[in-house]
């Protein structure tokens, strides 16, 4: 019974996403994701067998039969070429390490305040990438998550270069998000404010 409801639950969530992603001109199909519970939430991983679209957008819900969706399942989307729009919402605390690997559509990410931790290679390879946006909530950022983002030309650090100083990062993370932002902003990077 449980199961019957978290399903309805998930096609009402997805429906009401799809909704609002139409409403906002972006009328690609929500991609079909599989929930798995942890003991106090959920984690959430695409499902390979239900993949009919050419190109699809993600908008992670937040919450499912009363518990958040605060991860984002290690490679549980890696490889996905037919995802072209991201959306975290703030409930998702963790997304881990190589989620979105090769993910080589992925053209726009949008991660809400509230998300915490970004695993190594969380989008590397993502070679459509144009345009990230980071929350200042943000505490770690893992090694070379953008690494072989060949397209993207502009990431926004929703908070201030203080907070984007005080992140906890691996040394070869830096490389990639340095030279991607450098590229928007030299004097921001450089020393400016």
């Amino acid at each position: 019974m449980k199961r019957i409801l978290l399903v309805y639950v998930l096609m009402a969530a997805m429906l009401c996403a799809c909704l609002i992603s139409c409403a906002n001109g972006e009328k690609l199909p929500q991609l079909p994701c599989t929930l798995y519970k942890a003991e106090d939430h959920f984690y959430i991983a695409v499902d390979y067998g239900s993949l009919e679209q050419e190109e699809y957008r993600l908008d992670v819900p937040e919450e499912i039969d009363g518990l958040p969706v605060a991860r984002i399942r290690g490679q549980g989307f890696s490889g996905i070429t037919q995802l072209v729009i991201l959306h975290v919402p703030g409930s998702v605390k963790q997304i881990d390490e190589s989620a979105f690997l090769g993910c080589t559509s992925l053209q726009k990410v949008t991660i809400e305040c509230g998300t915490e931790r970004i695993g190594g290679a969380a989008f590397a390879d993502c070679t459509a990438l144009t345009k990230v946006t980071l929350p200042n909530t943000l505490t770690y950022i893992g090694w070379c998550i953008f690494q072989g983002c060949t397209s993207l030309t502009e990431i926004t650090f929703e908070g201030t270069r203080a907070e984007w100083d005080a992140l906890e990062t691996s040394s070869a993370m830096i490389t990639g998000v340095v030279v991607a932002r450098k590229s928007i902003t030299e004097d921001y990077l450089s020393g400016g404010k």
